[in-house]
């Protein structure tokens, strides 16, 4: 996959700030389809910037270099409990996990179940990689025990979403996560779970939780 990002530079070569993906993503797409005769979801290519839900906006930076390792530390995990902007990295979180799990359901609709549950199942790994990143990476600096400091839900979902990825169906899963329904409560779903973590990083990232607990 290939994530594309145009930006304004003065003459000197000094990068002032990103364009807008809004502004220039049709251009690139009716280009890329003259030049190679596919799509951008064919070739996988998504036209970004700091706006864009899947950013991990880190917020504006005068010096690119500073930007870019910033921006590699949030996906490493090594600025985990410590993000900038905890509220960005919620929303790319629930946006990267719902793209692919809303894209899924409807594939299922149209009459394409395998290829919907393959879908639900990414979105599933990229809630995994996350949570790798994010929760705990951030719990195993402070000496926390997942099974004592993950709301319950959320560990139970998290364990549903690595199951999957060791080859529990998908069908199942939603199963399974829905058995988490408190009575007369809205059903857990797959999205229920997505919210969860993402709320979650945010939370530790603004409060934290108390080491050793």
């Amino acid at each position: 996959d290939r994530d594309v990002v145009f930006q304004f530079v003065n003459k000197n070569g000094k990068t002032l700030g990103d364009v807008h993906h809004k502004l220039v993503e049709k251009v690139y797409a009716r280009n890329l389809r003259q030049i190679t005769g596919r799509s951008m979801n064919e070739m996988d290519h998504v036209v970004t910037s700091r706006w864009h839900p899947e950013a991990y906006n880190p917020g504006r930076y005068a010096n690119q270099a500073a930007r870019s390792k910033e921006i590699a530390n949030i996906i490493s995990g090594k600025s985990a409990g410590r993000l900038g902007r905890p509220q960005d990295i919620r929303d790319t979180i629930v946006h990267k996990g719902k793209e692919w799990i809303e894209a899924g359901n409807k594939a299922a609709q149209r009459g394409r179940p395998m290829l919907g549950n393959q879908k639900v199942k990414e979105g599933m790994r990229q809630m995994v990689k996350e949570y790798d990143r994010q929760v705990a990476q951030y719990l195993s600096g402070k000496g926390l025990d997942a099974a004592k400091a993950l709301p319950p839900r959320l560990r139970a979902g998290m364990e549903v979403f690595k199951l999957v990825q060791k080859g529990l169906p998908v069908e199942r899963a939603k199963e399974m996560l829905k058995a988490l329904t408190p009575k007369g409560g809205v059903p857990v779903t797959p999205e229920t779970i997505v919210d969860d973590l993402g709320t979650f990083v945010e939370f530790i990232n603004k409060w934290g939780l108390k080491a050793g607990a």
